[in-house]
């Protein structure tokens, strides 16, 4: 749900120009970085691109058609505009389909790698080094198994014991 609503919220639309894509000119801006800071990262733990540009671009078609309404400038919203979406075919990520932006956004989070780098993103903002592979993998499976929930997988590391451990090591 919140890659859902950051996408199509006005702050983002802003942010990464998203409200400017339009069919007759996609922005790969917001695709770009959907993928690489947020759900993927540019390579898998073996130095294995997550996607391609042309993934880029096709991801970026799926994300046409959003503007920023501010018929209340004290409540702006992002507003999707089905003149502005481009319809056609899209492929990426080895899946075709006429996409749109939440259908685009399930495809990103069901990538092989996508749960992997959340958890060791959200690691190693709260634990030094990084987790060893049984961590991984169950916290992994707590994410997963939650249905991509963050709440459960913070719990999780929040309440980890190499998180106090790495607390109480000390510092040079």
């Amino acid at each position: 749900q919140l890659v859902y609503e950051v996408g199509e919220g006005p702050a983002m639309l802003r942010f990464l120009t998203g409200a400017n894509s339009t069919k007759r000119a996609i922005n790969e801006n917001y695709g770009r970085e959907l993928m690489e800071l947020f759900c993927l990262g540019v390579t898998d733990p073996s130095g294995n691109p997550n996607y391609t540009e042309a993934d880029v671009r096709e991801l970026a078609r799926a994300l046409s058609g959003w503007t920023i309404d501010v018929t209340d400038p004290n409540n702006p919203r992002g507003l999707f505009t089905t003149s502005r979406f481009d319809a056609g075919s899209k492929t990426f990520l080895g899946r075709t389909g006429n996409f749109g932006s939440r259908q685009a956004v399930d495809i990103v989070l069901d990538h092989p790698q996508h749960a992997g780098y959340i958890v060791r993103k959200l690691w190693s903002e709260f634990v030094a080094g990084p987790p060893d592979a049984a961590t991984l993998a169950d916290l992994t499976a707590t994410y997963t198994a939650n249905g991509l929930r963050l709440k459960p997988l913070l719990k999780k590391i929040l309440t980890h014991p190499q998180l106090f451990d790495s607390l109480s090591e000390p510092t040079l």
